[in-house]
């Protein structure tokens, strides 16, 4: 009786240790799970941030080459405002220098006309 006893013992210890072996390797096994489960979540965020960063990187650039495009666009019209300015800055030194010259020109018609009136005075 004492033998079936110990027999009965060394069963129900082997099988609680078997039992217990089951459940760590239940809960390794859970963990292998939960720990593949954090990897890929951990890999998809790293994706996910470069491809934010890589978009980021891209719109940057875009932004910067609008920009350089505007700004060229704005420069050549300046420029273009430039010419036109001086081309009506010259056309008007013109119109000055023509007004100035018919000033000077009626000036001396006005001189000889009074010479010649002068002359005619003298002679009557």
């Amino acid at each position: 009786r004492m033998i079936q006893e110990l027999k009965k013992k060394k069963v129900d210890a082997e099988r609680e240790r078997l039992k217990d072996e089951a459940s760590r390797a239940e809960e390794q096994r859970r963990n292998e799970i939960k720990q593949k489960r954090l990897e890929k979540e951990a890999r998809r965020v790293e994706k996910q941030r470069k491809i934010e960063a890589e978009r980021r990187k891209l719109e940057g650039e875009t932004r910067l080459a609008d920009e350089q495009k505007k700004n060229e666009i704005e420069r050549k019209q300046l420029e273009k405002e430039s010419r036109r300015f001086e081309k009506l800055r010259k056309i008007e030194a013109e119109r000055r220098k023509l007004l100035e010259k018919e000033a000077l020109q009626a000036k001396e018609r006005r001189k000889s006309i009074e010479l010649e009136r002068m002359k005619l005075q003298e002679e009557e």
